[in-house]
């Protein structure tokens, strides 16, 4: 059950900075899932004030997940370096995977040894806004089923503006 929502970082008002008031309507997307407990909503803004998340955390069993929408530049690091038109890497202990759902390119890293990895669906032209789910304990198809609990197109509309495209 939420119970009130934590936001980190001060107000930005300088050209392109992202504020912490701008990922307010991102907030009641980030909405309670059947059968998962959900925490508390929490805002971080980079240093530099050109991105930032607003996430929280879901738990079921032994099983975890950090879902957050992540702005700006970080969200090329969750793409691990998977390009548009590459569908597949891997390696021995990763597996990345691209590959579109409806209008969205969505990413499933996994990390093999750990029954871990995450879900990244781009939400933006130019990979500057992603709706980003961490896992632990959950299979990718899981995982996969969880991210598509959240609306989508919803957050894509709602980001904040200067990313949405």
């Amino acid at each position: 059950m939420v119970v009130g929502a934590l936001f980190l970082g001060e107000e930005r008002a300088l050209g392109e900075e992202i504020s912490p008031s701008s990922f307010q309507p991102l907030a009641p997307l980030l909405r309670e899932v059947v059968g998962w407990e959900g925490d508390l909503l929490v805002l971080e803004l980079d240093a530099d004030g050109r991105g930032g998340s607003l996430g929280r955390s879901y738990a079921r069993g032994g099983e975890t997940a950090e879902v957050r929408v992540l702005v700006g530049p970080e969200v090329k690091n969750y793409l691990g370096g998977m390009l548009p038109g590459v569908a597949l890497m891997e390696s021995a202990g990763l597996r990345l995977e691209r590959f579109a759902e409806g209008s969205f390119d969505v990413v499933l890293r996994s990390e093999k040894e750990t029954k871990g990895g995450a879900v990244v669906v781009i939400l933006s032209s130019e990979d500057r806004g992603a709706l980003v789910v961490e896992y632990e304990g959950l299979s990718p198809d899981a995982a996969l089923a969880l991210a598509r609990e959240f609306d989508w197109r919803g957050m894509a509309d709602r980001l904040p503006e200067g990313v949405r495209e």
